[in-house]
C-alpha cells in the first residue's frame, strides 16, 4: 500500500507540473516594439590630426526612440584609399551619440563612399547605454555640405 500511495503522489507531482508548463508554454510572448522611423541631423567638427571630430545633432523624427539632441565623438576611423571596390574612397567610422538629457548614449558604425558625388552611405546600431541599452536600427547616411551628414532609418 505503501507503494500505491507513493505512486499516487508522484503520479499527482507529474500532473501538476504538465498543467504548469502548459500554462507557461500557452502564456502571450510580449511582442517586439516596432521599429520606429528616425532622422538625425548631425554637423561634425574637424580638428588638428589627433583629435577626434566631435559633432552636435538634433533629431527631427524620432523623439518617441531615441532623446532630441546631443553631442557625438569619433571612436574609429578607417579609409580606404582611391580606388576602393566601389571606384570611391570608401571611408568607415564608429561614432558615440551622447543625449543632452542624461538618459544614455548609442554608437553607430557608418561607412560612406565618396567619388565625384556623394553617394548615400549606411548605418547600423551598434550598442547603447541606459534607456538605449536595448536600441537596434540601422539606415541610411547621406552627406551634404559643411562637415553635415542626415542619417534616416529606423530603431526600435
Amino acid at each position: 500500500m505503501a507503494i500505491a500511495s507513493h505512486t499516487k503522489r508522484i503520479l499527482g507531482l507529474v500532473a501538476t507540473l504538465s498543467m504548469a508548463g502548459s500554462v507557461l508554454i500557452a502564456a502571450p510572448v510580449a511582442a517586439a516594439a516596432a521599429p520606429q522611423p528616425v532622422t538625425i541631423n548631425l554637423v561634425t567638427t574637424f580638428y588638428q590630426p589627433g583629435i577626434p571630430p566631435t559633432g552636435v545633432w538634433v533629431t527631427t523624427r524620432g523623439n518617441d526612440v531615441i532623446c532630441a539632441s546631443g553631442t557625438s565623438i569619433w571612436t574609429s576611423f578607417v579609409g580606404h584609399g582611391w580606388p576602393s571596390h566601389v571606384g570611391a574612397l570608401e571611408v568607415r567610422l564608429t561614432e558615440q551619440f551622447t543625449c543632452d538629457d542624461g538618459s544614455g548614449t548609442f554608437l553607430l558604425r557608418e561607412q560612406y563612399h565618396f567619388n565625384p558625388v556623394h553617394d548615400p552611405g549606411a548605418w547600423i546600431l551598434l550598442s547603447g547605454t541606459g534607456r538605449y541599452a536595448n536600441l537596434s536600427g540601422g539606415g541610411s547616411a547621406v552627406p551634404g555640405d559643411n562637415n553635415a551628414v542626415v542619417l534616416t532609418g529606423f530603431m526600435h
